[in-house]
């Protein structure tokens, strides 16, 4: 019954031709933005080519049409807010309330919470393109950044044909500041227990196995191994939901951690 839950809940998504799509959700009767839903919704800068936004707000049935079409239109106003302060300004966003008229859960009372949600589509000017747009040099000791677009193809250490151009802007900065070590930290999405099974190594080393083959990237590309170290943390530190495909990916990463700058 979860798994028809999960599948009914990405159905409406069928029907539009956007590339992206997301889901935040919401306790009863509130409309104010959890920290889960804004780290969803921060993942969303990642993105480059936005050219529109949609976003379609529910409610589950309780209480009266009237307050639950008010409701969902409260929340999307939330969602709406929380992507203007960043840059989205020059982005068209359309909202829609719809109320309790997608509430496909209302047969089992602990599957409500999703039928509380903003669903979030998005559409891009052209076939998206990801840049290597970040910067080290400003952290500190200990500080931690999340790569834009480092991630990993599902159930696998291989890396998307994408992130080499995070790669090589990692390799760049590390060649222009010699003194600059981090340390590489893998991640996993789609298991809420420990480490992920690598089917290459036969073990239960997956997230391991991602910061490892960043690792071997930089070697390969003339850092320096006392620069450099790397560690698994399986799917401890999950970013956003795993509502979608798109939020698995998001998952499915490495992270860099300053150990001396």
């Amino acid at each position: 019954m979860k798994f028809l839950s999960v599948l009914l809940l990405i159905l409406p998504a069928i029907a539009y031709p956007q590339k992206d799509s997301v889901s935040v959700f919401f306790p009863s009767s509130e409309y104010n933005l959890s920290s889960n839903a804004k780290s969803t919704l921060d993942s969303l800068l990642n993105i480059n080519n936005i050219e529109k936004i949609e976003l379609f707000g529910y409610c589950d049935t309780t209480g009266s049409m009237n307050l639950n079409k008010n409701l969902s239109a409260s929340r999307v106003n939330s969602v709406k807010r929380y992507l203007s302060k960043y840059s989205y300004t020059k982005i068209i966003i359309n909202s829609y309330s719809k109320g309790e008229s997608a509430s496909f859960y209302s047969l089992y009372s602990d599957q409500l919470a999703f039928n509380r949600r903003v669903d979030i589509f998005i559409f891009h000017s052209s076939e998206k393109k990801h840049t290597g747009d970040f910067d080290l040099t400003n952290l500190k000791k200990g500080e931690k950044i999340k790569i834009p677009n480092l991630n990993f193809k599902a159930g696998t250490h291989q890396l998307l044909k994408r992130s080499y151009v995070v790669l090589d802007k990692l390799v760049s900065i590390l060649k222009s500041h010699p003194s600059l070590k981090i340390e590489l930290q893998g991640h996993i999405c789609c298991t809420y227990d420990g480490d992920g099974f690598d089917p290459e190594t036969g073990k239960n080393d997956l997230s391991m196995n991602r910061a490892k083959e960043v690792y071997n990237y930089l070697l390969q590309e003339g850092i320096d191994s006392t620069r450099l170290g790397y560690h698994g943390l399986g799917s401890s530190h999950k970013l956003v939901e795993e509502t979608s495909e798109f939020n698995q990916e998001i998952n499915r990463r490495v992270e860099i951690l300053i150990v001396d700058n």
